[in-house]
């Protein structure tokens, strides 16, 4: 018996959805799958990965063939069903998709005779009868499967397209399989094999108080599809990290209080992990943080330097900043306090800015010859942040623990917010800079730059500028303050202005855009990511 997997680089044609939130899949899956078919079968077997990248992966490897893989999805693994897999593979094997974890014991399911077996579909498409994420067969058993394809791959094309479009079939292999074969093949199902799907799993009973938190009794394997995998759910569901790899994938120190997987952290881990497909591009792997996104979120959620909430307080810093820095780089303080009643408005200048100490992003400019300049709506807006704990519907904890304050500064540089120099430091040197003319980071962002000041073909998932800025006169300097300020971390973000030759400190930023600023193009993620080599302070 051959137990058979498949991975490939997508290099063009219809992405799966899955490619979309999760990027390619990677050795990790296929050792993981592995180790999960080892620990749960005793039947003597061979497991064996079709792949055009080998490197990393613990089982036989076969070369991927390239019949049709330029169509993008999965037909190019329609050539499985040609009767030259009994020379390739062997006279009969199993083939199960990466997203995949095995749960229980294979014997049964692997003892089954029929010459064809499929999974069992479980949507409303009104012809699509299988799903190809696990089928069993002899060697040439249904090779009219791809024989039909091959002959005319256009014309299978445009039947597909038809049947697609119509929502009669859905899926790339699976749909032709089933378009091919019609009804009657034999299936593995739910309840005489165990073989479950995600998301039905999602909406059973048992699991009403939770994502597949308790599975049921005779299960199997559990088929995930779509934007979902075992890594993105991993910590949402105990029996994943149980299961999946030999449950033995993430060696989390038990002893640090701090990173302890409760019930609430689980939630909160599937929480951001979803959101973040929206905000990066890909779901984020926090089993093997690879990306600066993933690291950051991975730091957001496991590590508590106390240093963080000193370092975040705009008032506070301050304090902790002359010890390390010239104290000319400090923004001078006109006033501070916890009652918006007590501003002294008479005696600030035309120009200021007011913030609140325990928040991000939040900021009033006053002009005090503007009509439209209100003290009371001031006052109210200030009150307004008083009363909020800022940060917890993000999970960014530091800022919980900063005392709600008010602080007033001049506005440097005139009228208007001068342009924000943001220093990305990791472990210990700034890898890249850009400069923003909005505090609030959501306007003119104007591009990134390297440590020669040249401009970097990447921009934020908030878009890209083409503005050049000239190189500031005193970078060589800013870039060693922000190293400086940032030695107590692996990874934060240094904010400084230069007005009229003058530098000036902003702030420091420990989870730039809540550990979801992604980039495009989204290599540019995994290239930082590389570099940032520790992430745990």
């Amino acid at each position: 018996m051959k137990i058979v997997c498949f991975k490939w680089n997508h290099t063009g044609g219809y992405k799966l959805p899955s490619l979309n939130a999760i990027g390619q899949y990677t050795a990790q899956h296929v050792n993981n799958l592995y180790r999960s078919v080892q620990k749960h079968t005793t039947i003597p077997h061979e497991f064996i990965c079709i792949t055009d990248d080998p490197e990393g992966i613990e089982c036989r490897t076969i070369p991927l063939w390239d019949k049709c893989r330029e169509l993008g999805g999965c037909y190019n693994r329609l050539y499985v069903f040609s009767s030259d897999m009994k020379e390739l593979i062997g006279d009969r094997f199993l083939c199960i998709d990466l997203d995949c974890v095995v749960t229980g014991s294979l014997d049964e399911l692997l003892s089954r005779d029929e010459d064809f077996i499929i999974n069992k579909f479980y949507g409303v498409a009104k012809e699509q009868y299988y799903n190809g994420g696990l089928f069993m067969m002899d060697a040439g058993a249904r090779s009219e499967v791809w024989d039909r394809f091959a002959e005319d791959i256009p014309k299978a094309m445009t039947i597909l397209g038809e049947k697609t479009k119509e929502r009669r079939l859905l899926g790339t292999d699976q749909a032709w399989i089933s378009y091919v074969l019609g009804r009657g093949e034999a299936l593995f199902d739910d309840e005489d094999d165990g073989v479950l799907a995600y998301l039905r799993n999602r909406t059973m009973p048992i699991a009403q108080n939770g994502i597949g938190r308790t599975l049921p009794k005779n299960a199997v394997m559990v088929l995930f599809a779509g934007k979902i995998d075992p890594t993105t759910e991993y910590y949402a569901n105990e029996w994943i990290q149980q299961n999946w790899g030999n449950g033995n994938l993430f060696k989390l120190d038990k002893s640090r209080k701090d990173i302890r997987l409760t019930e609430r952290k689980m939630n909160n881990l599937r929480t951001t992990i979803r959101y973040a497909v929206q905000k990066i591009g890909y779901a984020p792997n926090l089993l093997a943080p690879e990306s600066l996104a993933e690291k950051v979120l991975w730091r957001k959620h496991f590590c508590r330097n106390p240093l963080m909430p000193v370092t975040a307080d705009k008032a506070g810093v301050k304090e902790y900043l002359k010890g390390i820095i010239d104290e000319s780089y400090i923004i001078p303080t006109l006033w501070t306090g916890t009652n918006p009643q007590d501003i002294p408005f008479e005696d600030l200048p035309q120009h200021y800015i007011i913030k609140p100490t325990h928040m991000s992003g939040q900021y009033i400019i006053v002009d005090r010859k503007d009509a439209n300049t209100s003290r009371g709506k001031i006052r109210a807006t200030c009150a307004t942040w008083m009363k909020r704990t800022y940060g917890i519907d993000k999970y960014e904890w530091h800022y919980a623990e900063i005392p709600p304050a008010i602080i007033i500064e001049p506005l440097i540089g005139g009228k208007a917010l001068p342009l924000d120099y943001k220093f990305h430091v990791l472990n210990g040197q700034w890898e890249w800079c850009y400069a923003s003319s909005s505090r609030a980071e959501t306007t003119d962002i104007w591009g990134g730059y390297d440590r020669a000041w040249k401009k970097l073909n990447v921009c934020g998932r908030r878009g890209y500028c083409s503005t050049l800025i000239p190189k500031p006169a005193k970078l060589e300097e800013m870039g060693g303050i922000a190293e400086k300020l940032a030695e107590p971390f692996d990874y934060a973000r240094i904010d400084l202005y230069e007005v009229d030759g003058q530098i000036y400190f902003g702030e420091i930023t420990h989870f730039p855009q809540s550990g979801l600023e992604g980039f495009i193009p989204i290599e540019f993620d995994f290239v930082m990511g590389r570099k940032l080599k520790e992430y745990a302070r």
